[in-house]
């Protein structure tokens, strides 16, 4: 079986839905963006979960962290079937599956959420902020990672994140 390959890794992206170039994590399936990352954002957190367990997952979204703000009703369709992690897409339109081998797709939302942790490692001194951490103001419109970023940094001073 021909497996997709997914990359997810951050981008600066034009101007969209806000007048600003902004910094957002993106989605690629293979090679190309999955959306117009100008006018959607991922929700990190709903990523990470669909790792581990099938269900429907709003990993698009809007930057304020709701889906149904950026006109996405219904959420990523995940299935775990083996060593494969099938997604169903319906919106936004064209609908479209994915097939990913499951080590792959780990290790993609693995890159991710090391880039973020080193993001935010470079902008803080985690042994002084320990458990609170406050969002730089760039990062205002990343609301929705505010409460994935403190369970995962808590995470990270104990485990390892495999490369």
């Amino acid at each position: 079986m021909i497996y997709n390959q997914l990359q997810a890794r951050f981008e600066r992206v034009p101007p969209g839905r806000y007048d600003r170039i902004r910094l957002t994590a993106v989605l690629l399936v293979d090679g190309k963006p999955l959306v117009d990352f100008g006018y959607y954002t991922v929700d990190v957190d709903a990523l990470s979960q669909s790792i581990q367990v099938s269900g429907t997952f709003d990993i698009l979204t809007c930057d304020c962290g709701v889906a149904g703000c950026a006109g996405l009703n219904s959420g990523i369709h995940i299935e775990h079937e083996g060593n494969q992690i099938r997604w169903n897409l319906t919106e936004p339109l064209p609908a479209r599956s994915f097939t990913f081998e499951q080590g792959q797709y780990q290790h993609a939302v693995y890159q991710l959420q090391k880039a973020i942790f080193h993001l935010i490692e470079k902008e803080y001194d985690l042994d002084e902020y320990g458990d609170s951490l406050l969002v730089p103001f760039d990062w205002t419109e990343w609301a929705f990672l505010q409460k994935w970023l403190d369970q995962r940094i808590q995470k990270m001073k104990t485990d390892e994140i495999p490369e």
